[in-house]
């Protein structure tokens, strides 16, 4: 059943939310020793509301805001590859859209979707856990798009180049200032 954007991007950061816990809960233990959750707060302001009892009720913003934290990227994510962090940025600016009830056109759920895929990936070669929530992101994507167009270009006789390659339209997440 064909769902509105905004649902396919909520979708995907309730999965993201659901891989990502045991993850940074994991990390932030192994890496910080101790009262982890009393650093992490300290760190992070806006999470002292989600602790109760010493443990945090994570939500994915404040997952998203934990790995997105540099000093904490350092101390507890810094054997993910730099891109990893750029993911995250993204799919926090897409959380925050989410989160104000922005639309999101095809192009820009495609990019989320990827960009967590992207993200599952690079800490499944850390944590072989994440397969699973690769694919159901991917089965989002492919109930989203299920045939996509193929792009092409022709040249002037009307033959496809074989050296094209379609422009990449990013999204615009970030708001139009002029």
């Amino acid at each position: 059943m064909p769902q509105d954007n905004s649902t396919y991007v909520h979708s995907g950061l309730k999965l993201l939310q659901e891989a990502l816990t045991p993850f940074v809960e994991g990390r932030l233990e192994s890496r910080l020793k101790g009262f982890w959750q009393i650093e992490v707060s300290d760190r992070i302001p806006s999470l002292k509301n989600l602790v109760e009892d010493g443990k945090i009720r994570w939500d994915v913003a404040a997952l998203l805001k934990v790995m997105w934290n540099w000093k904490l990227w350092k101390d507890a994510f810094n054997d993910l590859k730099e891109p990893a962090h750029s993911y995250v940025g993204v799919l926090t600016v897409a959380r925050n859209r989410l989160a104000h009830q922005a639309n999101f056109t095809d192009k820009e759920v495609t990019h989320a979707l990827d960009t967590m895929n992207l993200l599952l990936k690079e800490i499944g070669k850390k944590d072989a856990g994440m397969q699973e929530f690769i694919d159901k992101i991917e089965n989002l994507r492919q109930e989203m798009t299920p045939n996509p167009p193929q792009e092409t270009q022709e040249n002037e006789e009307g033959v496809p180049d074989p050296y094209y390659r379609p422009s990449d339209d990013w999204p615009s997440y970030y708001p139009k200032m002029w």
